[in-house]
């Protein structure tokens, strides 16, 4: 059996793993773009920032593909693909035959049109925040940059410039940060507490125009205000790396399509991580869905792998669930937070701010804003779908006691 990964990410790696459980020996190829070991995307901001190590980015030992007898290939993209014969083409003309394959290759960084003759940033890759690292240290005090994108990647690489010391400008065609996570009222609660900040803007319901490179400066304007700027950061999104699938049977959407056991319409063919669309991808509702999250591309990876090699394993679904630091705030969001349904919310002091979202008599949501407390049994409660009262928020005194009394709680009718 000769196994081919494109694609060096955290579903790779976890597939990797899961294939030498079941196969010492056979070969493994991994093809990848980028050059550097085994590290953890997320973590991009916390280095840029200076709050770890380049030994504390990495996700595996440096020496993870020599332990699992992988032969690497890095700085190759692979730009052909022909399933019927199982052969990859990479970029210096070389073909490469396989029986079974993973595509892990990830997601692509998306440009807004009209920036050929402008320098920017993106903030995907380890690559990126180490060249936006080089730029600050080029320039002097009093640098400004503008991040456009308010979402998750585009406020993680906010805060990192902000604890290098650069004034930061970010603005967004939505009407409110972390709109794709957030409803409009926690996220103007989060809004008003960065605001604190005076080095920190935000133009929301926004767009740059009239971008340009300018002596040194990126000049452009935002609501009709001429700004001017030392970087530029985009972090309008990512979009799923499909282009090798293009011309193939392989089916794709968004993403490309997979089973739950992460197989492509094509017979010994898998896809994980940031590319793969499958169903019930955000609180397991009917329909398709792309879930770009660590541990959703760990777990399909290792689904993957198992497969490749003879295994029958099939993904089992995970809640939604994100917890980060922003700006010392911390946020907590499970499930579906956006939806339009019930929901009860409340405001404490600090900035504090909790909503829950149910559907059917069933939590289906949370959010908890500088309060993480219980966000384990939230989470439980969302995956298990246990029927609660709407019209209260699960009682305080309940969610304190051990999770091993919890199921006992929900049977009685105590939450």
């Amino acid at each position: 059996m000769k196994y081919m990964i494109i694609g060096a990410s955290i579903a790779a790696i976890n597939a990797i793993e899961a294939i030498r459980r079941r196969d010492p020996h056979s070969p493994i190829t991994v093809i990848s773009e980028e050059t550097d070991p085994p590290y953890s995307r997320p973590l991009i901001s916390y280095w840029l920032a200076g709050v770890i190590s380049d030994a504390e980015m990495l996700y595996r030992p440096r020496d993870f593909y020599q332990k699992h007898r992988v032969n690497l290939l890095v700085g190759k993209k692979a730009v052909h693909l022909n399933p019927a014969t199982k052969t990859v083409w990479l970029d210096t003309g070389d073909a490469l035959e396989y029986d079974t394959l993973l595509l892990a290759c990830g997601g692509k960084n998306t440009v807004p049109p009209g920036l050929a003759n402008v320098p920017y940033h993106t903030f995907y890759s380890w690559r990126d925040v180490r060249e936006i690292a080089a730029k600050v240290r080029e320039k002097g005090p009093g640098q400004h940059a503008l991040v456009v994108g308010a979402g998750l990647v585009g406020m993680k690489a906010a805060e990192s410039l902000r604890l290098l010391g650069v004034e930061v400008t970010v603005v967004d065609l939505a009407d409110h940060i972390l709109s794709s996570v957030l409803p409009q009222g926690p996220s103007k609660l989060l809004e008003a507490l960065l605001c604190e900040d005076p080095k920190l803007h935000f133009y929301l319901g926004a767009t740059a125009t009239d971008v340009r490179a300018d002596s040194g400066k990126i000049t452009c304007r935002i609501m009709g205000m001429p700004m001017a700027f030392d970087h530029l950061v985009l972090a309008v999104g990512v979009r799923p790396n499909i282009d090798l699938c293009k011309g193939t049977p392989i089916e794709t959407n968004k993403g490309v399509l997979v089973d739950e056991r992460m197989q492509t319409s094509v017979p010994h063919h898998y896809a994980a991580g940031d590319l793969a669309e499958m169903r019930g991808g955000a609180g397991g509702r009917a329909g398709r869905a792309v879930t770009a999250i660590l541990p959703s591309a760990a777990s399909q990876g290792q689904v993957a792998g198992a497969n490749m090699a003879g295994a029958d394993a099939v993904l089992k679904h995970r809640t939604v669930f994100n917890s980060l630091s922003l700006f010392s705030h911390s946020l907590v969001t499970i499930g579906d937070t956006t939806e339009d349904t019930d929901s009860v919310s409340h405001v404490g002091s600090a900035g504090q701010h909790s909503q829950f979202f149910y559907r059917d008599g069933c939590l289906c949501g949370a959010i908890l804003l500088n309060q993480p407390e219980r966000s384990g049994i939230y989470r439980y409660l969302v995956e298990e779908q246990i029927e609660l009262n709407t019209s209260c928020v699960p009682r305080a005194e309940l969610m304190a006691l051990p999770k091993e009394a919890w199921p006992d709680l929900v049977a009685c009718g105590s939450v």
